[in-house]
């Protein structure tokens, strides 16, 4: 009965963990795979363009910067992100449903 319940002691703290991760992952889950957000278009496009053209440009311009200075201003963005997309393009595929895997 002493193991049992230490066993049941040590094994509780692990069993928690999984039921919160299972939840944060449940209700963070995309509602569909399709990229939606400008932030997500630029990082794709950017790492579509690595992968096809070892290009780290984005072009894509910012409205904002027409607006205000009467000419467009490159959107800048640090490469991180888009590299690991870009590995993930390699093995994937360049598609929608890679950066979600």
């Amino acid at each position: 009965m002493k193991i049992c319940k230490n066993l049941l002691t040590n094994i509780y703290p692990y069993v928690l963990l999984l039921m919160m991760i299972a939840i944060a992952l449940y209700s963070t889950r995309p509602v569909s795979l399709q990229i939606r957000w400008n932030d997500e278009t630029l990082y794709y496009t950017v790492a579509q363009n690595i992968v096809r053209n070892f290009d780290f440009n984005s072009h894509h311009y910012l409205a904002s910067s027409i607006i205000e200075k009467g000419y467009p201003t490159k959107d800048t963005h640090l490469p991180g992100y888009p590299l690991i997309l870009a590995v993930g393009f390699l093995i994937g595929g360049i598609n929608e449903r890679t950066p979600f895997l």
